[in-house]
């Protein structure tokens, strides 16, 4: 079950293949008067609606990673019969009503523990980590932790339902929009294969991806995300034999 502790720390998304020019403006987290806090459970258990999370990739499409920052993985794997990871999350949400009646919220989730694994496009190869399936069947879990920061805008009053963010980012949802993403990722465990080494060899992932969005009104291509991320890095790498 998802696990959540007092202090401490995706996204993970779909690229859209067309062009969005990216706003340079970004939306402060609220912050003084008028400002009201409320869980973090209340973000992490509004994802896995629709039994999937976004992933992060590289602007050139060539390298993908999962980070499992809302324990969507680890609920499936305790659900099929597997370990549980120990996957924990930490964090805040606050809101605030603006002069214009909308609500701008700005969740920080930290997760620990959360099962990572990268793989290369178009051939689909995993490089890093083994996929739920995989740890369901024994394979060793190459876990790691995550900072995961959303600022968005609503026309919902504070204390409403939060959002799923595929919900959010792939299909849309009317009054509601991203005005910037932060998303900082690292995992010590297993190289694959597939990656040129011996199967286990030790590797490290590292995620960094940052975007300010368009907004109001944003809508393109059938959702929100940009086609091209200002920072944008997974980066796989072998750490030793």
């Amino acid at each position: 079950m998802r696990k959540f502790i007092t202090t401490g720390m995706i996204l993970i998304f779909v690229i859209s293949m067309c062009a969005i020019t990216i706003s340079s403006a970004a939306v402060a987290a609220p912050s003084g008067k008028g400002v009201s806090t409320r869980p973090i459970e209340d973000f992490v258990n509004a994802q896995g609606k629709h039994g999937w999370y976004l992933m992060w990739g590289t602007n050139a499409w060539d390298r993908e990673a999962y980070v499992d920052y809302a324990g969507i993985d680890n609920e499936a794997i305790i659900v099929a019969g597997g370990d549980d990871l120990g996957t924990t999350f930490s964090g805040t949400i606050t809101e605030k009503v603006l002069k214009d009646g909308n609500t701008l919220v700005h969740v920080t989730l930290f997760t620990k523990n959360a099962l990572t694994y990268s793989y290369d496009a178009p051939i689909d190869d995993f490089v890093y980590g083994s996929t739920p399936g995989e740890v369901i069947s024994g394979a060793h879990a190459s876990l790691g932790s995550s900072r995961f920061s959303l600022t968005y805008i609503t026309d919902e009053a504070p204390g409403a339902p939060m959002p799923d963010l595929v919900d959010m980012v792939v299909f849309g949802i009317p009054g509601t929009y991203p005005t910037k993403v932060n998303f900082v990722a690292n995992s010590r465990g297993e190289l694959n294969e597939e990656y040129g080494v011996p199967q286990g060899t030790p590797g490290s992932l590292t995620v960094v991806m940052e975007a300010n969005f368009n907004a109001p009104g944003l809508w393109k291509c059938g959702h929100f995300l940009p086609s091209f991320w200002p920072v944008s890095i997974v980066n796989v790498q072998q750490i030793g034999n």
